[in-house]
This record gives C-alpha cells, structure tokens and sequence, in this order.
C-alpha cells in the first residue's frame, strides 16, 4: 500500500508558490492601472526561475506550470 499524501516538503513548496501566486494577484487587484494582464503574466513566468534559484524545486515546478496556464490563456505560445 502506498502512501499519497504530500509529504512536508511538498507542503512547504506549495505554501511557498501560492504565497507568491496570492502577491502577484494582489498586486495586480490593487493597481490595475500599472500591472495589465501582460504584466502580471510576465511577472509569473519568471517566478519559476528565481524559486528554481532559491532551491526551491517543488514552487518552482508550480509556477511554472501555473505560468503555462496564464500563458495559455492569454493566447501566448511560450
């Protein structure tokens, strides 16, 4: 029998991508003005980096698939 529950670290690193995930929402929410749709989808997709920079593997791999959504529906092909 096989455990599927997310272990701490995974827990850990999805805490970490939603946390940035909710700022980037919030930023974008409270000026909408300044941060359009493709800048909020610009700042998403170089999350994944930095967070693969910090070593963290498991919010980076979020952000970027999380990016890959934005990006899909936004129409752009990266």
């Amino acid at each position: 029998m096989t455990d599927d529950r997310p272990t701490i670290e995974e827990m850990e690193q999805h805490e970490i991508a939603a946390t940035i995930l909710l700022g980037a929402l919030r930023l974008t929410l409270a000026s909408p003005a300044r941060v359009d749709r493709e800048t909020a989808a610009a700042m998403l997709m170089v999350t994944p980096e930095e967070r693969d920079r910090q070593g963290d593997y498991g919010a980076a791999k979020l952000l970027d698939e999380w990016a890959q959504e934005v990006g899909e529906l936004l129409g752009d092909e990266e």
